[in-house]
């Protein structure tokens, strides 16, 4: 993808690492992201509305990942989060998914979720 990218009404379905944000700026309209792990991660600036967020189950995993698990030291350099030069906004998606337990955030990616659908298997 480009430095600068419109996708609208795609599907990205992959598994572990499915959609690597890098770089840029980037407006997801409508589009529908699926993966295992960790499946949206990248350092760019990039907007996400009206889109469906699925964590997929693995028979690898115990449990669906789509950042990062809280066990990570979120204290660890919350300056350099703070001053991250890209970070993500979801508006108006919904965040589902396939199994117990999925947790949301990356240390050190900021992220904001506006007027977003939660499901109940998502833990915050």
């Amino acid at each position: 993808m480009g430095t600068k990218a419109t996708l609208y009404n795609c599907t990205i379905d992959g598994g572990q690492g499915a959609l690597y944000d890098q770089m840029g700026l980037h407006y997801f309209k409508a589009c529908a992201i699926k993966g295992t792990v960790d499946f949206i991660f990248g350092s760019a600036k990039s907007f996400y509305e009206d889109c469906r967020i699925v964590s997929l189950s693995s028979k690898d995993i115990a449990s669906s990942l789509p950042m990062a698990p809280p066990e990570q030291d979120r204290s660890r350099n919350p300056i350099k989060a703070a001053a991250a030069e890209g970070g993500f906004s979801f508006k108006t998606c919904t965040n589902e998914g396939e199994g117990p337990q999925i947790y949301l955030g990356r240390v050190g990616t900021p992220i904001i979720y506006s007027y977003t659908g939660i499901g109940k298997e998502i833990v915050p």
